[in-house]
């Protein structure tokens, strides 16, 4: 039987059955919703595919995430830094502190900060980002620093697709990613 674009939908494979069964949900079903298809699931359904699929808590959140409603979201701004955010940063002067936007771009630090990032203020501003710092670095972004579990660059990696799950198409972030991409076969590695 000749089986194109309009002819009937394949039976769903095995792997397909076995988690929509753990999940308590039907295959096809599951396979609507891996497909992307218009389909918004219940909280429920989804924290019965992260147990079936075994997602740790920050996974399920990200699952979440990206099964919410989709909105055209506002663009993302980087706010100035506030007066109280400065006097803050001055009073911090045992410890390195930077204050990072929402694309974890530095717009302020200590001194201490600026030492430990190797003299920001002399950087040009696609390097006083603290994505560039862990994965581009060149004085000292250490690699442990880059593994790709359990480090503070798979941490920051997870947090900037979190926070930008619902922005697709924020230009700032596509360059961003891009740059990083470009720059770290450790960034770039899934």
């Amino acid at each position: 039987m000749d089986r194109n674009a309009t002819g009937p939908v394949p039976a769903p494979d095995l792997a397909i059955r076995h988690v929509a069964a753990r999940a308590g949900i039907s295959p096809d079903y599951y396979t609507r919703l891996e497909q992307g298809r218009p389909r918004v699931p219940t909280p429920a359904v989804l924290d019965s595919l992260a147990r079936a699929l075994l997602l740790t808590d920050a996974e399920r959140a990200y699952l979440h995430t990206l099964a919410a409603p989709r909105r055209e979201p506002a663009a993302v701004r980087t706010r100035p830094v506030t007066p109280a955010a400065r006097a803050l940063l001055e009073a911090l002067n045992d410890a390195p502190a930077f204050i990072a936007g929402p694309r974890f771009d530095l717009p302020a630090w200590n001194p201490l900060g600026a030492a430990l990032m190797a003299g920001l203020a002399q950087r040009p501003a696609h390097e006083r980002n603290l994505l560039w710092q862990v994965f581009c670095c060149p004085y000292g972004a250490a690699p442990a620093n880059r593994e790709p579990e359990d480090s503070i660059g798979a941490q920051l990696v997870a947090s900037l697709r979190t926070a930008h799950a619902d922005r697709p198409s924020d230009p700032a972030l596509t360059r961003l990613v891009a740059e990083l991409s470009a720059s770290s076969p450790e960034f770039a590695t899934p």
